[in-house]
Formats: structure tokens, sequence, C-alpha cells
């Protein structure tokens, strides 16, 4: 099983950092550790990839790779996560999203199935993508 756990991109706000990364040479205010923790918890012989769009643009070849991509982050990277969730339909790969309330939309289109907080659902859709069932 191939997962790719996408990070959406922080707009340009005040929490983003942007223009104070500058000052401490870094391209990031924060690892994305929510994903970090999804990752960890997935069985360990399934392939795994991370990409942060705050340091690297997301790739279709990443994506058709993916059996499932999983995006988690924060309600303000609503807008990167809609476009993330576009791509995945675009090239038919399912997307399991971990999100506070950003994806809102998308879920309700039936885009994406929606994993809440990884603390309550991650184990639950792990044993279903496990046996090679959809939780889509």
């Amino acid at each position: 099983m191939n997962i790719l756990l996408v990070c959406p991109e922080y707009p340009d706000t005040f929490w983003s950092f942007k223009h104070a990364l500058k000052f401490i040479a870094r391209k990031a205010g924060q690892p994305p550790l929510g994903l970090l923790t999804v990752a960890a918890l997935l069985p360990a012989e399934w392939s795994k990839k991370l990409v942060d769009l705050n340091l690297a643009p997301l790739d279709d070849r990443d994506l058709r790779w993916a059996d499932y991509v999983f995006l988690g982050g924060m309600s303000v990277q609503a807008g990167s996560a809609r476009m993330v969730i576009a791509r995945c339909n675009a090239v038919g790969t399912p997307v399991v999203a971990g999100m506070c309330d950003g994806t809102a939309a998308a879920l309700e289109a039936g885009d994406a199935v929606s994993a809440a907080d990884a603390s309550d659902r991650v184990t639950a859709a792990c044993a279903q993508l496990w046996a090679n069932v959809s939780p889509l």
C-alpha cells in the first residue's frame, strides 16, 4: 500500500510566518506533526511519502503513485486542501482528510472521506485499508 501524506499550504497570514521565516533561515514554521503521527501509526510495511506544500509543490507522479492520499492540517489551510482534493479526484486517487473543519465543503460534495481527528479514527481506517476495503 502506497500512502501519500500531504500538508496543505498555509495562506499568507500571520500564522504562516511566511515573512518572519526569512529572519531565522527556515522554510516552514512548524513540521506537520499530525501527519507524521499518522504515518507512525500506519503499518510499517506500507510505503509512505510526505509532501509539505509549504516547502515543495505536489507532483502528479506522486498522486498517481499513491493508493491513498492522507490530508491533514488546520482550517486556515482549507483553500489549499480543496485544491489537493480536486487534483486527487482528477487522477482518481482517493483522499482521507483528517482536518479540523477545513475540508467541509469538499467532504459534503463526496470528494473525500473524513477521518476527523486522527486519534479517534486512524486505527479503524487502517484496518479497513489493511483488509483492502475502501473507507470511501
